[in-house]
């Protein structure tokens, strides 16, 4: 395989000049291209070549999906799946299931793995709603109490 061209740092755009658009250097194509041909976040390759590699490797989201929870949590899909199967389907915390929904697929998000950050323990699976609620009182049992004795009080003189 021959091998790429390489152009120095300051030579890989090029200025517009009177009215022309200006110019890229794609590593692929090895060309230089207008500016408005390459994505914002991918500027290693023109558009044409990165949606070339998107088709060439199409997400796998179920292999990332077990490649983060081995990672993070030293688990598997079937560990997860198991543990959701014994929560029936719900939070751990306030048995309710999963009411977040992605924005891009419209699929329901999966329940998060709730674990002891010390430890490394995993406590459960919890709803988003329960996950940040905990992650934003710092886990302190402490402060729990005491947000939910606020909110007794207040249902109180509500009722009242």
């Amino acid at each position: 395989m021959p091998r790429r061209k390489r152009i120095p740092a300051g030579q890989r755009e090029i200025e517009s000049t009177a009215g022309a658009e200006a110019l890229r250097w794609c590593s692929r194509c090895e060309t230089y291209k207008p500016v408005s041909e390459f994505y914002k976040a991918a500027g290693w390759a023109c558009k044409s070549r990165v949606r070339a590699y998107q088709r060439e490797y199409p997400r796998q989201p179920r292999r990332l999906r077990e490649y983060n929870l081995r990672k993070n949590y030293g688990i598997t899909h079937d560990d997860y799946d198991t543990l959701l199967a014994a929560q029936h389907n719900v939070c751990t915390a306030c048995g309710l299931p999963e009411t977040g929904v992605d924005p891009r697929t419209q699929q329901p998000h999966y329940l998060v793995v709730d674990h002891d950050h010390r430890t490394g323990r995993i406590r459960g699976l919890l709803c988003s709603a329960c996950n940040v609620a905990l992650g934003l009182l710092q886990e302190d049992p402490v402060r729990i109490q005491a947000l939910l004795a606020y909110t007794e009080r207040c249902r109180q003189t509500d009722a009242a």
